[in-house]
């Protein structure tokens, strides 16, 4: 009976082991998931940063174009 009960104990010393072991596991990649998260987002913020001065750079161009063919008109006219 006694060594059932060691046996028992060692068991469950190595369950109790294995979960710390998990747990810092997830812990580990809860940190990894949290700093990819933060990543993520300053790579978006770049993104829309570079999308708004795409469109700002379009809105240019047209506007110049449309300038050019209105020059053109009261020159040709």
């Amino acid at each position: 009976m006694e060594l059932e009960l060691d046996e028992e104990k060692r068991r469950h010393q190595e369950t109790i082991k294995i979960l710390r072991k998990k747990e810092r596991s997830i812990k580990e990649i809860m940190v990894s998931i949290e700093e990819q998260n933060q990543q993520i987002a300053l790579l978006q913020e770049a993104l829309d940063k570079v999308g708004h001065k795409a469109n700002l750079y379009k809105r240019q161009l047209q506007e110049q174009v449309s300038h050019k063919r209105k020059q053109r008109k009261c020159v040709c006219s």
